[in-house]
């Protein structure tokens, strides 16, 4: 009898030490990965040759699947077209995390309702200092295509008044001229632009695109990623097959 009590005193300890171990043991930390994605993504240095690659980590890191197509997203979107940001309308009151923006409609190539000249936008971030990696706020005169969806707010303020975008900072593709030339200049990953026939931009004219968009607001060595660059009227080509 003392022998098999001398035994379910061992297992007992036994168990009890691995659940010990168990509970000592460090698990992983959001945090600190988070911390590695900052200390990855704040290195000016980066080779443009990496966004890509980046664009992949970051989404591993957001525990997020592959982002939707811009095709798929043109197909589910309430409006797509190319914006002009005219005012910044502050810290948003009825979405915690957003800042809203005013916009002029350049051009129109899917809307739901009527066109109207200007869209409201919410973009994920505020200026106290509560952003998304990669994902500085606008600025007056950012010039890009997206797909939109119209939030789904709960109050008067926002109902049938605010969009956001698509994909968040995956889904945007911005538009800039370099040597009287308009680019096409998209975030994201590669796979973005799938089933969707381009000619790819490469070698030292990507660089040089990229290092003009830059040069011309500084805040944008902070975007991350930026996938490929190609000509605004093949990226629009690819839109207007879409419809």
């Amino acid at each position: 009898m003392k022998r098999i009590l001398s035994i379910l005193l061992l297992c007992s300890m036994l168990a009890l030490a691995g659940c010990e171990e168990k509970e000592n043991k460090p698990e992983a930390n959001p945090v600190s990965k988070i911390e590695s994605v900052n200390d990855f993504t704040e290195n000016k240095s980066l080779d443009i040759a990496d966004y890509d690659r980046l664009g992949s980590f970051l989404w591993n890191i957001d525990l997020k699947s592959e982002p939707d197509s811009f095709a798929e997203c043109y197909k589910n979107a309430d409006f797509v077209g190319r914006i002009i940001i005219t005012d910044y309308l502050g810290n948003c009151s009825f979405s915690h995390g957003n800042t809203a923006f005013k916009a002029k409609i350049q051009k129109c190539y899917k809307r739901k309702a009527d066109a109207d000249d200007v869209i409201y936008l919410l973009q994920y971030g505020q200026s106290n200092g509560e952003m998304e990696v990669g994902y500085p706020l606008f600025n007056i005169g950012d010039d890009f295509i997206a797909c939109f969806k119209l939030f789904d707010g709960k109050t008067d303020e926002a109902s049938n008044k605010y969009y956001e975008i698509m994909n968040g900072k995956y889904g945007i593709t911005d538009v800039h001229k370099y040597n009287g030339t308009d680019f096409a200049i998209v975030r994201g990953i590669s796979s973005y632009l799938k089933s969707m026939p381009h000619e790819v931009i490469d070698g030292e004219l990507k660089n040089a695109v990229i290092k003009s968009f830059i040069e011309r607001d500084s805040v944008r060595e902070n975007i991350r990623p930026i996938s490929k660059v190609i000509r605004f009227k093949d990226f629009e080509n690819c839109i207007n097959n879409l419809t």
